[in-house]
């Protein structure tokens, strides 16, 4: 797949936390997502229900979450997260762009399909708008909880865990592919392409999650869409010449429109001036050069830049922290696409 060079990913956090920091928080969420699967029961409609044990739980979804009293922490901030989504998406990109065909579609309704256990309800309470003398209940996992995610996705890994040995190559396609009810994968050909449609829809109904809104850049008797420009994670699918394109959003100001427009066009002038190293700021590219038999094709696939520390650097010290920033943005893609064969220069 193309991706647009005139785009900036920098507005992504990625590839540059100390990789045994990654371990320690992976090690964190193994954890509590162990407690959650002991916890989760699947009704014999499909159903996964959540019932928790202890009192104490971070994971208990509440209704009134941003509430909070004087001094003391609101119930939201208490409540664990899993991962930091913002971090998963560069990798879950980068496996939709592998191979020449991409898929996107969405769980319908996909927090609602997740049920709250009955004596857990109370901690979803609320007023009827019409009449707030009568108090009701939340009986579905609540969009906007901050745990909301990591439950849907604990309940959509503990599903694959329990997917029949027959459709293991969806599976494992599956696992990797999700962000919140987002799915975006890749895949070879046409027929791997219908095999994959089918065989995800039939895993995951398993669970009454439905997937749907099927987009491609190839055409299938599944497509929804397969022409024109759709939305992908917060950025453009042109699907016709398949490329990924994100705007250049420049922060508001708060000042009189031509000082906006000098500053805008100053900083377009800037893109194009020939920059060997600056003071001002850091930075590391990954290209990705596959060599075929009529020639050699580069493209770009991310990049990195930090501005530098107010205390001043030489030139030198900012050139070894953005081979740090290298390695590690180098380091996090190999990890994503694994290709353990795959030749990296530096």
């Amino acid at each position: 797949m193309l991706v647009s060079t005139n785009a900036s990913h920098d507005r992504i956090p990625r590839g540059i936390r100390d990789p045994i920091e990654n371990v320690s928080k992976r090690k964190l969420f193994d954890k509590q997502l162990k407690e959650f699967h002991e916890e989760l029961t699947v009704l014999p409609d499909g159903r996964p229900v959540i019932k928790n044990s202890s009192q104490s739980t971070k994971i208990r979804p509440v209704f009134d979450a941003s509430a909070r009293e004087k001094g003391k922490p609101s119930l939201n901030q208490c409540l664990f997260t899993g991962p930091n989504l913002i971090e998963l998406l560069p990798d879950v990109l980068d496996r939709f762009r592998m191979f020449m065909i991409g898929l996107s579609a969405d769980i319908e309704k996909a927090f609602l399909q997740i049920g709250i256990a009955p004596d857990d309800r109370d901690y979803l309470c609320f007023f009827y708008p019409s009449n707030e003398r009568e108090i009701h209940r939340q009986s579905r996992v609540v969009f906007g909880v901050t745990s909301s995610p990591f439950i849907l996705s604990a309940s959509i890994e503990h599903l694959l865990d329990r997917a029949p040995h027959d459709f293991a190559d969806v599976v494992q396609k599956l696992r990797p592919s999700f962000y919140v009810d987002n799915c975006l994968i890749s895949v070879n050909n046409v027929i791997e392409e219908k095999h994959f449609i089918e065989t995800a829809q039939k895993v995951m109904s398993r669970t009454c999650f439905n997937l749907r809104g099927w987009e491609s850049n190839f055409p299938c008797e599944y497509m929804c869409k397969s022409s024109g420009v759709t939305r992908v994670l917060g950025m453009l699918w042109e699907l016709d010449n398949d490329s990924l394109m994100c705007s250049i959003n420049f922060k508001t100001l708060t000042c009189e429109t031509r000082v906006i427009k000098r500053l805008i066009l100053s900083l377009v002038q800037q893109m194009f001036d020939p920059i060997d190293a600056s003071k001002k700021a850091y930075a590391a590219c990954i290209f990705v050069r596959p060599v075929y038999l009529d020639g050699v094709k580069v493209t770009l696939v991310w990049a990195k830049s930090r501005v530098a520390p107010l205390k001043t650097l030489s030139i030198l010290c900012l050139e070894l922290m953005a081979c740090c920033i290298g390695a590690r943005l180098a380091n996090s893609v190999h990890n994503a696409l694994d290709l353990t064969d795959m030749k990296i220069t530096f």
